[in-house]
């Protein structure tokens, strides 16, 4: 009980200081009413934001004027009093109770959580991964908005800040290399870190195959990548890589019609793939909180670089959220990956279906647009950068000229150009690969 009165007495100081002083009313009115436990507390709360929201000035008389208004009344909370009161509050003082008071919702939002958890815990619809998942994600939400405050530049730029803000080529590391040299340059050196990229594309394309193509190249520089592949299982992404890595016919180990040469170079491949820094889920009904909560975990011992989604239209979002569209559900999962991308200091690469728009375009059109994308606002809108794979020759498979050239048609980059940078596409290996430049330009 005596917390009780120790909380009570800090609500009262901070609210009585806001009917003395314009610049603490605008700081109490940027609380929230979760901050305040009795209830007369929050109606004079409630008054003190409506009179700030407006532009109007706070004090005794204003608010009281609002409560009667509304035919509200305060109970035993004299405002005279709370006046009289909030004059004495010193400067800090008043900075020790907003701590105080913030420090003690953040403690009942906790208690609320582990509440909340022990009921679910009983609901035999819940399964043991999403009830870790839910608490995972309450709890750092619960983490982030205790740390969501308003910092001075000067703080800010404290530490290490400013050599990223200024890189020089010693400092550039975050940067993580794509090992595509067109894309790395049309991106000033590659994925960094809290960027959402999106790669889509139709089916056949090689959507997947770039996404273990870069696996496999930003891996093999020793950093730590995850793979959530929704649609491959781990085995037929073992393959796909061991292909890449070993350069094996990938129809051939499918089919287990390799000879002993081949034989050795995949055994080679294997023994080089299993000591790459990758992680790879393949559950097909992942949900996107459950996703946030496994690398959120893992970037806690390992450094990840980059995670990839194979792909984003087979996550759900799941939880207590009711999605009234699927264009809604797609807002919450772009939200969270550009989200976790921030919170790990990662890329997030998320592969992306397109809808058959561009197939019905005439072939010179049907290189993709934005507009293309299924659900397209909230991806478009969260994505930094917006990529799309594209290979020729699928729309003219009997045109020699065509054969393995492929494009990366970045139609969106948040901090720079956008382009189109020419690869190498050996479907064999089930890889992408730097141009050579020696093949003939196409008319895409």
């Amino acid at each position: 009980m005596s917390g009780f009165v120790g909380t009570q007495e800090m609500e009262e100081g901070i609210l009585g200081a806001a009917l003395c002083d314009e610049g603490r009313a605008l700081a109490v009115a940027a609380l929230t009413e979760d901050h305040f436990r009795g209830e007369d507390h929050r109606r004079l709360f409630r008054s003190i934001r409506r009179i700030c929201d407006a532009g109007g000035h706070v004090d005794a008389i204003t608010t009281r004027a609002d409560l009667e208004g509304r035919d509200e009344v305060l109970g035993s909370l004299s405002l005279p009093d709370l006046s009289s009161r909030g004059v004495g509050v010193s400067e800090k003082a008043f900075g020790s109770y907003l701590i105080g008071v913030h420090t003690e919702q953040v403690r009942q939002r906790i208690a609320a959580t582990g509440r909340l958890m022990a009921t679910l815990a009983h609901e035999a619809d819940k399964t043991p991964d999403e009830l870790l998942a839910k608490a995972f994600q309450d709890l750092l939400e619960i983490g982030e908005q205790n740390r969501e405050v308003l910092r001075r530049l000067q703080e800010i730029l404290k530490g290490d800040v400013a050599m990223e803000i200024i890189p020089t080529q010693k400092t550039n590391e975050s940067v993580v290399a794509t090992g595509f040299h067109d894309l790395d340059k049309l991106t000033s050196g590659g994925m960094r870190p809290g960027e959402l990229w999106i790669a889509a594309g139709r089916p056949g394309m090689g959507k997947s195959a770039l996404a273990t193509s870069l696996a496999v190249q930003v891996t093999d520089r020793g950093y730590a990548v995850a793979l959530f592949s929704l649609e491959m299982s781990t085995l037929a992404n073992i393959q796909r890589i061991i292909c890449t890595v070993g350069s094996v016919d990938h129809e051939r180990l499918r089919s287990a019609r390799l000879d002993a040469e081949e034989l050795k170079a995949a055994s080679f491949a294997l023994n080089t793939v299993a000591a790459l820094p990758l992680w790879i889920n393949d559950r097909a009904d992942l949900s996107v909180e459950e996703l946030f909560a496994q690398v959120k975990r893992l970037s806690m011992t390992e450094p990840l670089k980059l995670v990839i989604v194979d792909y984003l239209q087979l996550l759900t979002a799941k939880g207590v959220w009711r999605h009234e569209s699927r264009q809604q559900e797609v807002t919450i999962i772009t939200n969270t990956l550009k989200r976790l991308a921030k919170e790990c200091r990662c890329t997030v690469l998320a592969l992306a279906q397109l809808n058959r728009e561009s197939e019905r375009r005439k072939t010179k059109d049907r290189i993709p647009k934005l507009s293309d994308l299924r659900e397209s606002g909230s991806i478009e809108q969260n994505a930094d950068v917006v990529m799309f794979p594209f290979r020729p020759e699928m729309y003219d498979k009997e045109n020699p000229s065509l054969y393995q050239i492929a494009y990366l048609y970045v139609a969106k980059q948040r901090s720079g150009p956008t382009g189109k940078v020419q690869l190498k596409f050996e479907g064999e290996y089930v890889r992408f690969v730097n141009c050579d430049y020696d093949q003939e330009e196409s008319p895409f």
